[in-house]
């Protein structure tokens, strides 16, 4: 799966991953679950989508639609009615600035959706992997750098060799799917109001911790011992942060879902996330988490976003920014 811009003469080089390719593919995916009511999965694919990958600037996507529910043509129809425009070279559709490309696939077809996906993965679960492709593509960046197609047909040998390694090569979508194993987790959110008499998302705090393998997220971890997910949630806030008296609140909950590859194993991650008003008083991570987690740090909703730039983070944030604040500080923070 691989990425040919209208730009292209401008696209050339490779740039180091930037934050904004994220945010360009998850407001991308965001309208295209809103033009395709029954989509198998839309999926950000690609350098862009891999943190730490060094990457020329164009945002791949891949549509995996189901003939159940749709024809190839209806999905074709409909990105040409979006302003896609389809490049018959690549096979791909462009977006009309040249910084979004765009493959569909059938769920049933063998080869490059599964392919695509379970690439991505292995880069993001694998820094080894992930440091070679990008020596590697500077390599064929530096010698092919005005040849797209033999550059492109590189990065598809090299991803080839490396599932064809796992030994799950050939896959369709379908069975990529029928093979994910299933990983929950229970998460949760700390919220301090640092003055809970203003409205102000200035006064709003997020509590992030930080990962030995170099990553900010919410507290979060797999429940023990037939704990409920409030149990969970309580001690996980408590081992990561310190934080053991925060309100937790159930009304409000959010989910994110993802795939990560642990070597021939596609695993669908599963976090549930309860938001928790946390008192404003010292806290230090559990000296048995220390091996884990290096920092916690309080942040406003916006660092929050730019730290943990996921999707969730997003959906949690807009929740606090359209809340009644004062009525919710009034029921909860006391």
């Amino acid at each position: 799966m691989t990425a040919t811009s209208k730009n292209d003469n401008n696209q050339r080089k490779l740039r180091p991953y930037n934050d904004a390719w994220i945010s360009r593919a998850s407001d991308e995916i965001n309208t295209l679950h809103d033009a395709f009511t029954d989509p198998v999965s839309i999926e950000h694919v690609g350098g862009t989508a891999v943190a730490g990958s060094r990457s020329r600037p164009v945002i791949d996507l891949l549509l995996v639609y189901d003939t159940k529910n749709t024809s190839k043509e209806a999905v074709r129809e409909t990105l040409v009615e979006m302003g896609f425009s389809f490049d018959n070279t690549s096979q791909l559709f462009q977006s009309n600035d040249g910084m979004v490309s765009l493959a569909i696939a059938e769920v049933n077809e063998s080869g490059e959706a599964a392919e695509a996906v379970m690439f991505r993965d292995l880069l993001r679960s694998n820094p080894e992997l992930l440091e070679s492709y990008n020596s590697k593509k500077a390599k064929w960046s530096k010698k092919h750098g005005t040849d797209s197609h033999t550059y492109r047909e590189n990065k598809r040998s090299f991803q080839k060799n490396v599932i064809k390694g796992i030994d799950r090569g050939g896959e369709t979508f379908a069975e990529y799917i029928e093979k994910l194993e299933s990983d929950r987790s229970v998460g949760v959110v700390p919220i301090r109001f640092d003055d809970c008499s203003h409205e102000s998302e200035q006064k709003i705090r997020m509590c992030l911790v930080h990962a030995k393998e170099g990553f900010w997220s919410f507290p979060k971890g797999h429940p023990e011992n037939e704990e409920t997910d409030l149990e969970t949630a309580s001690r996980e806030l408590s081992e990561e942060t310190g934080i053991g008296n925060a309100c937790i609140l159930t009304d409000h909950t959010f989910v994110d879902e993802f795939t990560f590859q642990d070597g021939p194993r596609s695993v669908k991650k599963t976090v549930q996330y309860y938001p928790a008003i946390a008192p404003k008083e010292e806290h230090h991570i559990a000296e048995q988490w220390e091996h884990e987690i290096s920092e916690y740090r309080w942040v406003s909703p916006s660092n929050a976003i730019e730290l943990a730039n996921f999707l969730t983070t997003q959906k949690i944030v807009d929740w606090l920014e359209n809340e009644n604040v004062s009525e919710w500080i009034n029921n909860h923070c006391k």
